[in-house]
């Protein structure tokens, strides 16, 4: 028959290889990124995985695609992001950065950012967006989701009738810097929630190294 790389514009030494480490049973599933046309935008995910007869042999392959365009952007905004925070020099500006950020992906209603405190250790809001009340009804109200995150140095998902709320903690090893909560209505399906939380996920860390360059960068200047 016609090679399937005639067929479908898979690169031949990719499928070749895929072939080799499935037969040798190296793998039970081989992926990788298809080159495009320039003007073509997608980013396209190939997957192959063997077929077996009754003796357990492989007699054929199966070949899928995905379209992961959307992981893809999400993996370069939020490269995009770190290099944006990195030029920020205090916690404010690191802050309204990440915001800008928040905005040109997630769309969310709400963000608030805290950072912990370095006398009571409690997360204080140092940024918010799109609340109706003050500072002190946002610690109140997200105290308790961000202790979660926080102490279990994990995203934390909270699904109401109509809306879906992520936070991120701020960590750095071992090191808690605040948090980060988003409140949208946006998050329709489960590929959206995943970019979503991927997306915050690597912001955060971003904005943790950010804080703790500004925090340095301010002791250092109160010892002067």
């Amino acid at each position: 028959g016609t090679p399937v790389w005639h067929l479908a514009g898979f690169a031949q030494e990719h499928v070749q290889h895929a072939m080799r480490r499935l037969r040798a049973g190296r793998a039970p599933v081989v992926r990788w990124e298809l080159t495009r046309a320039e003007d073509d935008r997608r980013v396209l995910l190939a997957q192959m995985t063997p077929l077996h007869d009754e003796s357990r042999a492989v007699s054929g392959f199966v070949i899928s695609t995905t379209d992961v365009t959307s992981v893809a952007r999400a993996r370069e905004l939020a490269i995009d992001a770190g290099h944006a925070l990195a030029r920020g020099q205090d916690i404010e500006r690191a802050c309204q950065e990440a915001a800008f950020q928040l905005r040109q992906t997630l769309r969310p209603d709400l963000a608030v950012i805290a950072v912990v405190d370095d006398r009571t250790s409690t997360p204080r809001v140092a940024y918010e967006s799109g609340a109706d009340g003050d500072h002190a009804s946002l610690e109140r109200r997200f105290a308790a989701t961000w202790r979660s995150a926080i102490l279990d140095g994990r995203l934390v998902v909270t699904h109401s009738a109509s809306t879906i709320e992520l936070t991120a903690p701020l960590k750095l090893a071992a090191e808690s810097l605040g948090a980060i909560t988003i409140v949208s209505d946006d998050v329709d399906s489960p590929e959206r929630l995943d970019e979503a939380q991927r997306f915050l996920s690597a912001l955060a860390r971003d904005i943790a190294i950010a804080v703790e360059r500004a925090q340095l960068l301010l002791h250092a200047g109160h010892k002067r």
